[in-house]
């Protein structure tokens, strides 16, 4: 399985070419190939984070605290997945 980068709501393509083969420290099975990132990915990502940090900023911590107790139960909900 390979896997793009998730930057700025969205996945895409990295802008390097080279993979990191991620092994299953149980069995030692290859469980997906991810892009290695380079600068320019991690330049995307900073631009796309500042963006979002004054709307992040501006959401009252009761709308914050809703939204990651959010993404904790949809991690949980996915956990199998994507630890196979």
């Amino acid at each position: 399985m390979s896997l793009e980068l998730y930057i700025d709501g969205g996945w895409i393509a990295s802008a390097a070419t080279e993979w990191i083969e991620v092994l299953d420290p149980a069995t030692g099975k290859s469980l997906a190939d991810v892009p290695a990132g380079d600068a320019a990915d991690v330049d995307r990502a900073v631009r796309a984070a500042r963006r979002a940090f004054p709307d992040w900023a501006a959401t009252a911590p009761p709308e914050r605290a809703a939204f990651v107790s959010r993404l904790a139960d949809e991690l949980a909900r996915t956990l199998h997945g994507l630890c196979r």
